[in-house]
């Protein structure tokens, strides 16, 4: 699905259109790729604890610390979760925030093991738990590493972004994370330039934006960062191309255009 607003409507638009599709009345949705994944983990926590859900925000990589102490209906759970708190949510108008430890010198969250997560999922407490599965040091792209991303085994969603900003610039250092990776990925040269193709062969690929998926989890794909014409435009015209690919070997069941900032 394409999405097409005025940029003051594309970020409701989009969580929206998200929320819209998640299971009910729980699920794991974890999110990987580049290019937002944090802004959509706090965006979509928020519009379901507006509409009454309980949410758990967690990570099982490094996750920008959401300076919760300003925040009224945000609460921090540090700490292993055997034996925590974390098992007793707020039932009222809050989002938990867990993780294991806080490294205040780069203002991240610390995040746990795959299968700590799987624990919390199995007390059952939460609707929703959201999980930043993969990281990408601020880059816009992003080709995953061997042990990435680190997927929940009861991720029943997988939120896979990358940012359309990436289009047109070169595949080094200073756009993506892990350039090499995403080269050979693709077939490209470092320093050639990522086109619209370029997405399509990353999303596609098996060792690609869903790597390390659980076979049953429905894969969404997020074109983020559309903020202008023309990047909307070049978003639709990844959707088509995506449509059209015969090679693709990830069942994608929706894409996504738009902007979460």
């Amino acid at each position: 699905m394409v999405i097409k607003a005025a940029r003051g409507q594309v970020k409701q638009s989009l969580v929206k259109q998200i929320e819209a599709i998640l299971p009910s009345p729980k699920a794991v949705v974890a999110v990987v790729g580049a290019g937002g994944k944090t802004t959509c983990v706090y965006r979509l926590a928020e519009y379901l604890i507006a509409a009454q859900k309980k949410v758990l925000v967690t990570t099982t990589t490094k996750m920008f610390h959401p300076q919760y102490e300003k925040r009224d209906n945000w609460k921090f759970f540090p700490g292993p979760f055997h034996g925590s708190e974390i098992r007793w949510p707020n039932i009222g108008n809050q989002i938990d925030i867990a993780a294991l430890t806080v490294d205040r010198n780069q203002n991240k969250l610390i995040g746990f093991a795959a299968d700590e997560i799987d624990e919390a999922v199995n007390e059952g407490r939460y609707d929703y738990i959201l999980v930043e599965a993969d990281g990408a040091k601020q880059k816009p792209i992003k080709a995953p590493a061997p042990q990435e991303p680190v997927i929940p085994g009861t991720a029943s969603i997988i939120i896979g972004i990358v940012g359309l900003d990436s289009l047109g610039k070169p595949i080094n250092e200073a756009n993506v994370h892990r350039p090499d990776l995403l080269a050979d990925l693709t077939s490209q040269p470092l320093g050639s330039h990522i086109t619209e193709s370029t997405l399509v062969k990353l999303i596609c690929s098996q060792s690609g934006l869903f790597k390390n998926s659980p076979d049953s989890s429905r894969k969404i794909v997020v074109l983020n960062k559309a903020d202008n014409e023309e990047l909307i435009n070049r978003g639709k015209m990844v959707v088509d191309m995506l449509k059209k690919e015969k090679g693709c070997e990830v069942s994608i069941h929706q894409t996504m255009v738009g902007n979460f900032a």
